[in-house]
Parts: C-alpha cells; structure tokens; sequence
C-alpha cells in the first residue's frame, strides 16, 4: 500500500484518555490516545492487536531489568 510516511509522537501521562472502540462486523478496533476531539488512533485487527500486546509486554520486560553502569 502506498501512502505518506508521518511521524506522531505523544507522551502518556496518568490522566491521559486511552480507550478503544471495537467494530465486531470488521473485525477491528480503534485505539485512541487523547481526547476524543484531539486524539491519536490506531486501526487493528486481532493479529495486530497480538503484536502490540507483544511489543508492550517486552517493552515492560524491558524495564525491569537491572541497569549495569560502569565506572567512566
């Protein structure tokens, strides 16, 4: 598919709007950041739904491992 390539960035605060919309018939959700006047939206279907949840997870699993400095 064809198309522009747009970069869009948004940081995810405690009180920050983060809800979906599902469409059972298409087989897809929307994902929303942010208010529903100003939002981000993602359009996925399950097997991208699997694949955000496993990006989430191991960017999670990221955190929790230990940080190893070394001196400068």
């Amino acid at each position: 598919m064809g198309g522009a390539c747009v970069q869009t960035c948004a940081h995810v605060f405690p009180e920050t709007e983060v809800w979906f919309r599902s469409y059972p018939a298409e087989r897809r959700v929307t994902f929303h950041i942010g208010p529903s006047s100003n939002d981000i939206v993602l359009f996925l279907d399950p097997a991208d739904i699997d694949r955000m949840s496993a990006v989430l997870a191991e960017a999670r699993q990221s955190l929790q491992a230990p940080v190893i400095r070394t001196a400068a």
